[in-house]
């Protein structure tokens, strides 16, 4: 959870390629744009998606190695399962609240270059709105991923795999082919099939990203013996 205080340390971050942005805009960056970058740097410096791996790999996998299962033996399997999913979840949602409540406080106390609390310009609010959700959706799926990587593999394999996915899916927007596999694919597409389609089809593939990833997870568990 101390990745979640990355906003009180942003303000030093001065050379990195999303302050650099939000410092050139000055008067025009509102709230929401500095919650962007915040959100942005946090998905982009890995570490806190190590963090998170290695919490999903024990929380669902190392109890099978180390017996510590068998104590829920007389509890369903299912049960288990989309306990341990929801509170996984939970932990992240955790996560998010803090970061924006880390990034309010640090916008208003240091930052605060306007009053503006959303972008006044309609074409930027719909971009940064996409790239809100896009950037949370992406978290979302980042731990679902790794849930149905650490059904299958080690600790080592699982953590490596689930950097893997949040690099490629960093780098995917500037790749041609890869460009619309990742929710934030969809960010530039406003101009062209608007906001609501874009958010729409962003949405759709994450989920299809989780549902997938769900069920893989869920049936090699279901299979594994206490």
């Amino acid at each position: 959870m101390a990745f979640s205080f990355l906003p009180l340390i942003v303000p030093l971050l001065t050379n990195s390629p999303d302050m650099e942005t939000f410092y050139v805009a000055k008067s025009s960056a509102s709230l929401f744009t500095f919650i962007i970058v915040v959100l942005q740097s946090q998905y982009k410096l890995v570490l806190p998606t190590l963090i998170f791996s290695y919490i999903i790999y024990l929380t669902l996998r190392d109890e099978f190695s180390s017996g510590t299962m068998f104590l829920y033996k007389d509890l369903r399997k299912s049960v288990i399962f989309n306990t341990k999913v929801i509170s996984l979840c939970l932990l992240y949602l955790l996560y998010l609240v803090v970061s924006l409540l880390a990034s309010v406080f640090i916008f208003y106390l240091f930052l605060n270059t306007s009053d503006q609390i959303f972008s006044s310009n309609p074409s930027l609010f719909g971009q940064e709105l996409v790239s809100f959700l896009a950037i949370i959706m992406l978290n979302i799926v980042a731990v679902f991923i790794t849930i149905a990587f650490s059904m299958y593999a080690n600790r080592a394999a699982t953590i490596v795999m689930s950097i893997f996915f949040v690099l490629l899916s960093v780098i995917a927007p500037r790749l041609q082919l890869l460009q619309y596999v990742f929710p934030n694919g969809y960010v530039n597409t406003i101009s062209t099939v608007g906001i609501g389609i874009s958010i729409f089809i962003a949405l759709s593939i994450s989920l299809t990203y989780i549902l997938s990833s769900y069920v893989i997870a869920y049936r090699k568990f279901i299979e594994i013996e206490f």
